[in-house]
């Protein structure tokens, strides 16, 4: 959960800046109204660093309107390199327990919000190679589903709607492992 991850480092900064504060980030996220805002603002600095390499997080209604984040991408993918290193390495593991070879793979696929963050594109291009990688758009057609009941962008479940996109471009999965 990338967008926690962003969260909650910002939130620990604050609090050491902040002593006189007397909550942790796990009781601000996860108990406090504000913490639904503050992880939509995360979601936001974390798309905002897939194209840019600074991104900050501030919000009016934590704590006098204090600068919780100012994020360069560097930072955002040390705060994430475990993960993907280690979601890789499942998707290695899980090609190996079915016996398929990554030189079979026509191509690896990716949905979701994820798959435009540079650091994970750069890690499964290090291990799978450029030809494998790379992410499918919506058809013109299908691009009103991706738009949630309040207006923000919603694939919903990402594995499903990656399975569509295969469909749509008339490709077939031969193996399809959730990592």
């Amino acid at each position: 959960d990338f967008d926690r991850a962003i969260c909650e480092q910002a939130i620990n900064d604050f609090l050491l800046r902040q002593p006189q504060v007397r909550h942790t980030a796990e009781v601000i996220l996860d108990r406090m109204a504000i913490g639904r805002n503050l992880r939509l603002l995360a979601e936001t600095a974390k798309e905002r660093l897939t194209t840019a390499h600074h991104a900050s997080l501030s919000y009016g209604g934590f704590l006098g309107g204090a600068n919780l984040l100012n994020h360069t991408r560097r930072q955002f993918e040390g705060l994430i390199d475990h993960d993907v290193i280690g979601a890789v390495t499942r998707l290695d593991h899980a090609l190996h327990l079915t016996g398929t070879s990554p030189k079979l793979l026509a191509r690896l696929f990716l949905s979701g919000g994820t798959c435009n963050i540079p650091r994970i594109k750069d890690c499964l291009a290090g291990r799978f190679g450029e030809r494998i990688v790379s992410r499918l758009e919506l058809p013109a057609g299908l691009r009103h589903v991706a738009v949630g009941p309040d207006g923000m962008n919603d694939i919903g479940n990402a594995t499903a709607m990656g399975a569509a996109l295969l469909a749509v471009h008339g490709a077939e999965p031969v193996f399809a492992n959730s990592i």
